[in-house]
């Protein structure tokens, strides 16, 4: 069995996450995270990987994450919230 991939929408109020099947198109396991719980992006995914059991061998190798800020430099600081972060962190170059 594959993967899931994690999927998600990061706003300035709450990161809503969830886990998408390969082959399927209905997201599972969604959950709503307030951003003024977490320190950054990096840890709310963490919290949420583990509410949802997919961490170790379970946890996703993909992740399509939508940003409601301006995401063109290689330093993204969220608009609405505190978080801020280098594209670096997550793979892309």
């Amino acid at each position: 069995m594959s993967r899931p991939a994690l999927i998600g929408d990061i706003g300035g109020t709450n990161a809503r996450l969830a886990l998408v099947t390969p082959g399927e198109i209905t997201p599972h396991d969604i959950i709503n995270l307030p951003c003024a719980d977490y320190p950054g992006v990096i840890e709310a995914v963490h919290d949420y990987l583990e509410r949802v059991g997919a961490t170790g061998a379970n946890a996703p190798q993909e992740a399509c994450l939508a940003f409601a800020c301006p995401v063109h430099a290689e330093r993204v600081k969220m608009t609405n919230n505190h978080w801020a972060f280098s594209k670096v962190m997550f793979g892309r170059r």
